[in-house]
C-alpha cells in the first residue's frame, strides 16, 4: 500500500523465546540470555522433565540460573529454558536529585548519610520540641543538658547520671498538685526506702 514520507526504519527486534544448555553432570550454574526478576519468570526443562521453581533451581542477579543438583550429561542440549517474563529495564532515581514523597514504608533500617534535621516529634510540627543527644540526654526547650548550672531556661533529663534539671526565668520551675485527699505530695528516699516526704494536711 503506498504511503507519503520516508521508508520506516526497522525498529523491532524479536527476543529469543528459549535458551538451550548442555549438562555435563557437574555444572550447576548457567547464564541466561535475558534478565528475569523471579524464579517463576522462566520454565525450565531438564531431560524432558519440568523443574520446580525455587526448589530445583533458582535465579540470582537476574541472569544466573543455578540448579540444586547438576543436570545430567545426556548427549546434546538437554536443558531448555523458556522465558515467560523478562526484565526489560530498571529505573533508578538520580542520586543528585531531591526526592519528594507524601508517605513511604521502609522494609529495612533507614540509613541517612550527612546532616539530618527533624523539627518536632510529628509531621505537623514546625519547631524543635525535643532534643536527644548521643549521651541519651533528653532536653525540652533547650539544647543544653545542664540548664541548672548553665543558667538557661529549659528542662533536661540526664542520661548518664539520671538526674533531672529545671531552670525557669521569673516563674515557678516545678508545679506538683495532689487532688482531693490529704497525703504525700513529694516523697524522698534512700536506697529504695522512703525517708521523708512533703505533703498536705487539712489544706496546709
Amino acid at each position: 500500500m503506498p504511503y507519503i514520507g520516508n521508508t520506516a526504519a526497522d525498529r523491532f527486534v524479536a527476543s529469543k523465546a528459549a535458551t538451550q544448555f548442555s549438562g555435563d553432570g557437574s555444572t550447576t550454574a548457567f547464564t541466561l540470555e535475558h534478565s528475569v526478576g523471579a524464579d517463576e519468570d522462566i520454565l525450565v526443562s531438564v531431560d524432558g522433565v519440568i523443574q520446580e521453581p525455587s526448589v530445583a533451581y533458582a535465579v540470582s542477579s537476574g541472569t544466573t540460573l543455578t540448579f540444586t543438583a547438576a543436570p545430567s550429561s545426556n548427549s546434546g542440549n538437554n536443558i531448555f529454558v523458556y522465558y515467560l517474563f523478562r526484565t526489560v529495564a530498571t529505573v533508578d532515581h538520580p542520586s543528585t536529585s531531591a526526592l519528594t514523597a507524601t508517605s513511604g514504608t521502609f522494609s529495612t533500617d533507614l540509613t541517612v548519610s550527612g546532616a539530618f534535621t527533624s523539627q518536632g516529634i510529628d509531621d505537623n510540627a514546625d519547631a524543635t520540641a525535643i532534643t536527644i543527644d548521643s549521651s541519651e540526654n533528653v532536653m525540652f526547650g533547650t539544647t543544653t543538658f545542664n540548664p541548672y548550672s548553665s543558667n538557661v531556661n529549659g528542662v533536661s533529663i540526664r542520661g548518664g547520671n539520671t538526674s533531672m534539671q529545671v531552670s525557669k526565668d521569673g516563674q515557678v520551675g516545678i508545679l506538683i498538685n495532689r487532688k482531693t485527699s490529704d497525703g504525700q505530695i513529694v516523697q524522698f528516699g534512700k536506697d529504695g526506702t522512703a525517708v521523708g516526704n512533703i505533703g498536705s494536711y487539712s489544706g496546709s
